[in-house]
């Protein structure tokens, strides 16, 4: 039975390197600083077009160009441009949802038609998603659990609107169902859709926090930037020896081994620089 292919102990060069310990879409990865020539954050860059979708483009270092490769794209994870565009639809079809909910219940209240939108916050879009939703970025989900109180009153409006049905004078009923409404319209709502709001800035701020790790060959002819979500740390990096802990991981010619360090909690998958680099100085040339 072949194995996972694994590093279970650094050379002695190694070991007089730490490591730089970053983020990927919420998983831990470590590369060895002696392939680390600089740590910058997102410089301006230009695009290549119809480049493959791991080149996110080149910028200037030194005294050449030089590409940034989305490290997300090359473990076949999803980009944070791509991740960030979903949120963004996701915010605006959500905050839409919210809008149209409390038209139709001004409508029905006015025309006295049955209201068929769901009065349960947790049967609607936006409760079904955040239900299941979860993000290690700490304003994501602060602002997202403002959002659940106003949420639950304006769902429960449609409750009082039904409750005060049963006032019998006409103009006391109709002021009751005006308040309730108004507290729908200018209140909850915009309460929801401001939490909704600071939610996708603090998305768009994490991802223009993103980092560059821009890594050197063994000859220092090479250079390449490297595309992280987040570095957290820089430490001795310590390769596990057990070999089914790789029993889980996916194969991928980047990553060359599992292990821990001392101050950040949770397994951590090594990067090969060696191969990182490699697959852009060895990539085949596109033809005309």
């Amino acid at each position: 039975m072949n194995s996972f292919p694994f590093q279970t102990a650094q050379t002695e060069e190694e070991i007089h390197h730490p490591s730089i310990i970053f983020k990927l879409q919420n998983a831990l990865y470590s590369i060895n600083s002696k392939h680390v020539e600089s740590i910058l954050s997102v410089p301006d860059y230009e695009k290549i077009p119809n480049a493959p979708n791991n080149i996110i483009g080149v910028f200037a270092f030194r005294t050449g160009m030089i590409q940034i490769l989305d490290l997300r794209a090359m473990l076949g994870k999803v980009s944070l441009q791509s991740e960030l565009t979903d949120f963004q639809q996701m915010i605006a079809a959500r905050r839409q949802d919210h809008i149209n909910w409390v038209n139709e219940l001004e409508r029905t209240t006015q025309s006295g038609e049955t209201f068929t939108l769901t009065n349960n916050p947790h049967k609607c879009a936006l409760g079904k998603w955040y239900d299941q939703f979860t993000s290690d970025n700490k304003g994501v989900m602060f602002y997202l659990k403002k959002m659940e109180e106003p949420h639950r009153l304006l769902h429960a409006s449609i409750d009082e609107i039904e409750r005060s049905k049963e006032i019998a004078d006409p103009k006391a009923r109709a002021r009751k169902q005006a308040f309730i409404l108004r507290c729908a319209r200018t209140e909850y709502m915009p309460k929801v859709i401001q939490s909704l709001e600071k939610a996708l800035d603090s998305f768009q701020t994490s991802v223009n926090q993103a980092i560059i790790l821009v890594l050197k060959d063994d000859s220092d002819e090479h250079h390449i930037g490297l595309m992280v979500d987040e570095v957290l740390a820089v430490e001795n990096f310590l390769p596990s020896t057990v070999q089914h802990a790789f029993q889980s991981i996916q194969k991928s010619p980047y990553i060359r081994g599992i292990g821990k360090c001392e101050k950040v909690a949770g397994d951590i998958l090594e990067i090969d620089a060696a191969s990182v680099i490699s697959s852009v100085i060895h990539a085949p040339a596109e033809e005309d």
